[in-house]
């Protein structure tokens, strides 16, 4: 290819040079400054032809990126003639994706670099769409995977026991002493008690997953609602003689959906009397300032590690811990919990000390009270 034409070949050229869909720039092989450029390429960057001949064509990529790129014609030749998925700045600041082609060529008047732009951002924002969906799709399988794994070992295995202590119950309480009759009907109503709470929280749990629950917020007491989880609570707790104490001020009102709340702090107390140590003290108290209230359950159990806390809301990492007096769990009560209060656009904080105790804070913004 030559640069230098009679009149009529570069008509020629330049009608089809500018018919080309792809942006196209012609720059010198050594510097790298642009010589020509088609519509397209003016188009792509924002600019005029004038506007851009001369300008060196690396100044239009990306910073970061530039130094990726062949800077001559034996460069191109020895790293490859295609640049994928680089970013090239317009005029008006915006960065947009395109595959790059480079071709040399020589004439008598030196070495050029011919390097086509297309511009990919279609196939990007495919490609991201595609890469968000196998996320979910993962986030989902996961999530199956974790279901059946709570139903196969933690639903069964309590309502197997539940089955079995009954019958010996039933078919055998003549033969047993009154003292072991109270023992098994202790451990049925136990037993049972952890059965419905998972169970509870499973199909909470199963309606986030598939966007069939709703936020229902109303004004209400939060005082009266602490007082109703202790009550519901202490037969568990006294086993371990941990009392609970509710530290809110009586006419406390806050503004949200109430169910909600209620199965969060009543899995986080629970969670607490789990690891509190035996005659401790777990306090629920709140607190506000101008934007959000601040719910905090505090316990004087055996604490968490660091490591261990960033991972408790995930529901693809195995966190469940043995309680102090050897409770099993399954960790799905506190994905829910911070499932929930997602919901409300809040957070919950947690502040852990080993063998000194937690703190778990739900954060949750102020509106329409």
């Amino acid at each position: 290819m030559h640069l230098i034409m009679n009149e009529e070949n570069k008509f020629n050229y330049h009608s089809v040079f500018n018919e080309i869909v792809d942006s196209v720039f012609i720059t010198d092989g050594n510097s790298a400054k642009i010589i020509d450029v088609n519509k397209s390429g003016c188009h792509l960057l924002g600019y005029s032809k004038e506007e851009i001949i001369g300008n060196n064509l690396y100044s239009f990529i990306e910073d970061n990126l530039s130094t990726d790129f062949p800077k001559s014609p034996s460069e191109i030749k020895m790293f490859g003639s295609v640049l994928l998925n680089k970013k090239i700045k317009t005029k008006s600041g915006d960065l947009i994706p395109v595959d790059m082609t480079l071709n040399t060529f020589t004439d008598e008047t030196g070495n050029f670099v011919m390097t086509s732009l297309r511009d990919v951002s279609e196939r990007v924002r495919y490609e991201n769409k595609i890469l968000e969906i196998n996320d979910e799709l993962i986030k989902s399988n996961t999530s199956k995977d974790k279901f059946f794994s709570i139903i196969a070992h933690d639903l069964k295995n309590p309502i197997s026991a539940i089955i079995s202590i009954s019958e010996i119950v039933t078919n055998k309480k003549e033969e047993v002493p009154e003292e072991e009759l109270n023992e098994f009907t202790g451990m049925i109503k136990s037993l049972s008690e952890h059965t419905y709470e998972l169970l509870e929280n499973l199909l909470n749990w199963s309606r986030i997953q598939t966007n069939k629950i709703e936020v229902s917020k109303s004004n209400y007491n939060l005082s009266e609602q602490i007082n109703k989880i202790i009550k519901i609570l202490s037969p568990t707790a006294s086993l371990k003689n941990i009392s609970i104490k509710n530290s809110i001020n009586v006419d406390e009102i806050i503004f949200a959906d109430s169910e909600m709340i209620n199965t969060v702090i009543r899995n986080l107390v629970s969670n607490s009397i789990k690891f509190s140590m035996y005659n401790s003290v777990i306090t629920v108290s709140s607190k506000s300032d101008d934007g959000n209230w601040y719910i905090s359950v505090t316990d004087e159990g055996i604490g968490m590690e660091e490591n261990y806390i960033k991972d408790l809301f995930k529901i693809d990492v195995h966190t469940s811990r043995y309680g102090t007096n050897k409770e099993k769990g399954t960790g799905l009560g506190l994905v829910l919990c911070n499932e929930f209060i997602m919901l409300h656009k809040g957070s919950i904080k947690i502040v852990s000390e080993l063998n000194k105790g937690t703190e778990f804070t739900i954060q949750l913004p102020k509106e329409n009270l």
